[in-house]
Order: structure tokens, then sequence, then C-alpha cells
């Protein structure tokens, strides 16, 4: 029985296509010292022939999915509500990237390569250190995918949640890094539309990329041509500037000044600027109330910091920075570059304390998503 089973392991990672033609040969020798199908299994592992993930599919009958046309997956890193996102490898060069493929279940073949294709288009022209750099849309038969660079590292909703409020200077580095690469892409008439907490993946350099360009939008708002559906899934409602829910096609980069100003807020206070309720009830806050200051919330944000933050947010986009460059130089006095290996820990009074909703829910890692 064991030596039908070490067969079978050894007939489907030959058949996998996910080992060269060396190391074949090699497992061929290899068979011959292990009896046990899971110690070969082990020691394939072992040897970096397979990734854990890899060995996961491979043997629960999906390997076949493992190769998108020269691509092969090493590892799912991320999920989104209509895409995954992989660490692969490039056959003909060994490059790794990473590969964001659309869920086909979800979408239709005609919004899932219109999405792809806005959001390719959009990357290939940006080139940017806080900027995850797209190489291009691709589709290989029913697979809709997304080439772009990988780079470890943790989305900063994710931090948050694991360390709380961060230090106000890293905050405002953090915050300060995305302004600038969201002034590369509005240069270049490109508008996120989505920034968030979830959308800045921190690195273990300290660098913080913006991810998620499949809602942008080029151009003068005027010019765009955006679906009814898309409007409406467009944005967070932790996050969303108040114009893009009252007259989305006038919306212009200050939405993403305000995303950033809701981003640094919730980086700040460990949670949104208005926590709990229903999608609609948060939309009506971000247009008719003001956030707690985040003076009463930590001693250590200053007055001036409190001001920029609020300007941020304005209600009115004349009111807010004119550009996301224009927001992250009024940060910089407050910014303090470095790793994000030190938290701050609340002390609140009974009356800043009710005002955290325990029932607050974060999007964590959307879909860059």
């Amino acid at each position: 029985m064991a030596g039908q089973a070490l067969a079978d392991v050894m007939t489907r990672l030959r058949r996998s296509q996910l080992l060269t033609p060396e190391t074949l040969r090699e497992l061929d020798d290899l068979q011959h010292e292990q009896h046990d199908p899971q110690a070969l299994v082990r020691a394939v592992l072992k040897r970096g022939w397979l990734t854990a993930y890899q060995a996961r599919e491979l043997f629960s009958g999906r390997g076949e999915g493992l190769l998108l046309g020269e691509y092969v997956l090493l590892d799912r890193v991320g999920s989104g509500a209509t895409s995954h996102v992989y660490k692969a490898r490039h056959l003909p060069t060994g490059r790794t990237v990473g590969l964001k493929v659309l869920r086909t279940d979800l979408l239709s073949t005609e919004e899932a390569w219109d999405c792809l294709l806005r959001e390719g288009r959009a990357g290939v022209r940006l080139a940017h250190p806080n900027l995850l750099k797209v190489h291009g849309a691709l589709r290989e038969g029913d697979a809709f995918f997304l080439v772009r660079e990988f780079a470890e590292g943790t989305d900063l909703a994710r931090v948050v949640g694991q360390q709380g409020p961060l230090p106000v200077g890293r905050a405002c580095d953090y915050v300060r890094q995305a302004s600038r690469g969201l002034q590369h892409a509005f240069e270049r008439g490109l508008v996120h539309r989505d920034i968030k907490p979830s959308n800045l993946l921190l690195t273990d350099r300290a660098l913080v990329k913006v991810l998620d360009l499949g809602i942008a939008a080029w151009g003068h708002p005027r010019q765009w041509v955006i679906r009814p559906r898309a409007i409406a899934a467009a944005g967070t409602p932790d996050y969303v500037a108040p114009e893009r829910v009252e007259a989305p096609a006038q919306a212009d980069v200050r939405s993403d000044v305000y995303g950033l100003g809701c981003t640094l807020y919730h980086l700040l206070a460990g949670r949104p600027p208005f926590p709990g309720g229903t999608r609609e009830e948060k939309l009506l806050r971000h247009r008719e109330e003001e956030p707690q200051a985040l003076e009463r919330l930590r001693p250590d944000v200053s007055p001036d910091l409190g001001d920029v933050v609020r300007r941020m947010m304005a209600k009115r986009p004349a009111d807010r920075f004119p550009t996301p460059g224009a927001a992250g130089d009024a940060l910089s006095p407050f910014a303090e570059a470095g790793p994000c290996d030190t938290q701050f820990v609340l002390e609140l009074g009974d009356d800043s304390l009710a005002s955290l909703d325990p029932g607050q829910s974060t999007d964590v890692l959307p879909d860059g998503s």
C-alpha cells in the first residue's frame, strides 16, 4: 500500500511540470532513499523543489492551476473581493513577480478584462519607488491576471490591527511616502480613488508602496467613463471623500488627499474616523460630521499636526491641500523615517473610550484589491 502511495506521489511530481529535468533526475535517486510518501514530500520541500503552497495544491488535485502561461505560482499572499494575489516566478527569466488574478466567478469576461486593462494601462505608465510597479495585463485561457512587482511586506491596516496605533513620526512618514507616489501618478494624469490603509504596503525596508490602481481614473473628471456599478463599488466608506458620494464625476485628486487624511487618522487613532455603522451611515457622517480631534485621543499629537489632518479631511475640496504632494510637504515636519517596530498605547478616559465602537470593522487587505 505504501509502495502504491509512493508511486502516486512520484507520478504527480513528474506530471506537474514544476520540476526541472535535472531535479527530476535527482528525484529518481531520492525515491530509492525514501520508502514513505510523506517522507519523500518532506525531502522535496526541504530541498526547495516545491513550496509548501505548491505541495498542498498539487496533492489536493489542483496542480494544473499552478501554471499560468510562463508563470508558476509559488504562494498565495492575499485575497480580496475580486482577486487573489500570488507570489510567482517567470519561468524564462527566473524573476520573482506578483500576480493579481481576477476571480472570474464574480465578474463577467468583459468586466474582468476591462478591469484588468484599466489597472494595467494605469500602472505601466508609472515608475516611482512609492508605487507598486505594474508590468502588464495578460490572459491565459479563462484566467485574467496582472503582472506586477513583488514586494515583501504588510499592509498598514494589518500593521495597525496587530500593533495598535502607530508612533506619530512613523505614521506621518508612511502617509508622506504615499503622498509622493500619488503625486507622481497625479502628474501623469492619474487619480487613485481608493486610498486606505490596506492599499499601502509597508516593506521590510520601511518603504511604503501604494497598491491597487484597479478603479483609478485618467485625466479630467469630465472625461472619465465610469460605469454606475463601478461608482457604487469604488472607494471604501471608511475613507471616501464626501464629493465622491454627492457628485462622483466631479471628484478630482483632492479626493485622494481626503483618503490620505482618513488613513493618517486611522494610523494614529487605531480606527477609522467614523467607526461602526452601515455603509450609508458612514457616508452620511463623512458629509455631515467632524471626527473626534486626534489631540483628544493622543496627547503626543500636536495642535499643528491636528490642523494638518483636519485640512486633509476638510469637507469641501477647496479647503483641502490642492495635491497629495502639498499634503506630504505639510507632514514633513512631523515625519520620522524608519521601520514600525514600536507602538503607541492609547490611554483613554471614559469619554474617549466610549467613542471607540467595539464593533468597528476595517477592510483588511481588500482587493488591492
